[in-house]
């Protein structure tokens, strides 16, 4: 028994490419402007302000952190977020943060606490502050 198989030709053509000479113009050209379509994640990135300012939460957690740092001012004490709240507040801190760098180094995770605690009193933690 013998199967025919029919062929077919493929024809290419071009899809509105600059007219290159070679295999290589066209990969290069091809990098080029994928490096320069998008913006490039260094080149979006801001500088590290002077003052981090802390961002928005959620309604939920800003209603906490508000009524946390009400029971502070009142009578000293300290709220103890649950795990929920740390998540939310962690995320959304590291996505700022990111906005600014991706590999934020000691001295930036210290402004953010710093920005944090003057704007929520509330979490600071019992015991002596460090100096």
């Amino acid at each position: 028994t013998l199967k025919i198989i029919p062929l077919t030709t493929l024809r290419l053509t071009a899809v509105s490419s600059p007219t290159t000479t070679s295999d290589t113009d066209c990969s290069t050209a091809d990098t080029e402007i994928l490096s320069t379509a998008g913006s490039s994640p260094l080149l979006r990135r801001q500088q590290w302000p002077e003052f981090f300012d802390i961002p928005n939460f959620s309604v939920d957690v800003e209603y906490r952190l508000r009524q946390g740092d009400l029971a502070f001012m009142k009578d000293g004490t300290h709220m103890t977020p649950s795990r929920d709240m740390k998540h939310d507040i962690l995320e959304k801190l590291s996505e700022t943060m990111y906005s600014f760098k991706a590999y934020p180094e000691d001295d930036d995770f210290s402004s953010v606490a710093k920005a944090l605690i003057s704007k929520h009193p509330g979490l600071t933690e019992p015991g002596p502050q460090p100096g």
